[in-house]
């Protein structure tokens, strides 16, 4: 009958019973030194042993696949498909945010402004140069519309007249009134403020006068050099809502567009009780813009 071959396990278990019994044989017959020292070289051994065993069964061992990357429809395993890899995300470089422009004033948004927000503009500029500024009344047209105190006081030392004309020069009629007007309440100061410009008789007769004529383009190069944060809040409010379509002086609504038997204008919604109208021009729907006056 022929001899079975010893497995590897088998052969491994005979040589650690030779181990053990070389060690017991040893420390029956020399002395203890002798055999602490054999015991090391022995435990070296048996690690040793050890480790070539078990290394192929490492070796072999695989973890379970838990899913099939060959059947799978939406997966696809990069060993698998050598043509298609995994595809990596973008790089999420930061994202840069440009500084908003400042506000700038220009001809056009001043042009464009009715008769009420040029009157707001006017008294935010006196705000931010430090004084107290209140407009007077809701009136489009005569008479005082902005009252301008010194800081810290109430008392009006200045009056304000705004003229938001975009085609019409400032003649000398409305100076003479407002210098009227400052002669019978003893006003020290006065101030005429247009989107436009004057004319040569206006400018003459304000000469020597403590009557200050300030033009459109003397107004923008001042409201331009104002800090930074003044400009754009005054530019953030006066820009926040319609500031085209002119507002009724008498009832303190936006007015509507009306046809009439002369052709298109500006007429209150409270018609017929109230009537009040303003021109309206073929420049004024073509650009959004509107006639308004101050």
């Amino acid at each position: 009958m022929p001899r079975r071959r010893s497995s590897r396990g088998e052969r491994f278990i005979e040589a650690l019973g030779s181990l053990a019994l070389l060690i017991v044989v040893a420390r029956a017959a020399f002395p203890r030194a002798i055999v602490v020292e054999v015991g090391s070289i022995a435990g070296v051994l048996v690690v040793l042993a050890l480790v070539l065993f078990l290394w192929p069964k490492v070796a072999k061992f695989r973890l379970p696949q838990l899913v099939n990357w060959s059947r799978s429809p939406r997966m696809t395993h990069p060993t698998l498909n050598t043509e298609k890899q995994w595809a990596m995300p973008p790089p999420r470089w930061p994202q840069v945010i440009e500084r908003p422009t400042p506000a700038v004033f220009t001809p056009e948004l001043l042009t464009a402004l009715e008769w009420r927000h040029f009157e707001i503009l006017v008294t935010l500029y006196f705000q931010k140069t430090g004084f107290t500024a209140r407009r007077r009344r809701a009136g489009a047209d005569g008479g005082v519309d902005i009252e301008v105190s010194q800081p810290g006081s109430n008392e009006p030392y200045a009056y304000v007249q705004c003229k938001a004309w975009r085609t019409y020069t400032v003649g000398i009629k409305p100076v003479r009134e407002l210098f009227g007007v400052m002669a019978d309440e003893k006003m020290p100061l006065g101030f005429i403020v247009t989107t436009g410009e004057f004319t040569g008789e206006a400018l003459a007769f304000a000469q020597g006068k403590q009557l200050k004529l300030i033009t459109g383009r003397d107004l923008i190069k001042d409201l331009n050099a104002l800090p930074e944060p003044d400009r754009v809040a005054i530019f953030s409010e006066i820009t926040a809502n319609d500031y085209t379509t002119p507002t009724c002086p008498r009832c303190d609504v936006k007015m509507v567009e009306r046809k009439g038997p002369t052709g298109l204008f500006w007429g209150c919604r409270s018609y017929p009780r109230c009537r009040q109208t303003f021109p309206l021009r073929k420049q004024d729907t073509d650009d959004a813009h509107v006639t308004a006056a101050g």
